[in-house]
């Protein structure tokens, strides 16, 4: 499994250094990129298809494609990201599938590639009006350690 480190800089600015072991995978907000090695192999993917990009997208304000992150060289290949916004990094470790963490928009920063990251409706019109959330909010969902962001 990936190892996330979360580090704090001067200035308030802090960061997720990610290891990773050959052929392991994390998925990442698509402007969340500080550094690679040469040996992370950068692509893109749209979790839950299409429908579940667009949708996530649309209701959310997410990118349409998360960027993935997979090493392709030996075992000590790192991966430095960092959020959009100033503010505090927190890893979570989702534990079983049926555990599922409800984020604000804009709080994801990156994941294991077994953790599916979409969209959702919250539950009633009163919640959804007063929650300062919007009526949709990010659901992460499986297994593997989720970071996320919060200023």
């Amino acid at each position: 499994m990936p190892h996330y480190r979360v580090f704090r800089g001067a200035g308030g600015g802090t960061g997720l250094k990610v290891q990773l072991k050959k052929g392991e995978i994390i998925k990442a907000e698509s402007d969340a990129l500080v550094v690679k090695d040469a040996s992370v192999e950068l692509g893109a993917n749209m979790d839950g298809g299409v429908l579940g990009g667009l949708a996530r997208t649309f209701f959310t304000g997410e990118s349409l494609f998360f960027q993935t992150l997979k090493a392709t060289g030996g075992d000590d290949s790192e991966v430095l990201l960092a959020a959009q916004e100033l503010g505090d990094i927190a890893l979570v470790e989702l534990s079983s599938l049926s555990d599922t963490l409800c984020l604000q928009k804009g709080a994801f920063l990156a994941a294991d590639d077994t953790v599916t990251v979409g969209s959702a409706m919250q539950r009633g019109l009163i919640k959804s009006a007063f929650s300062g959330s919007g009526m949709f909010i990010l659901e992460a969902k499986g297994t593997g350690t989720l970071a996320f962001s919060s200023y």
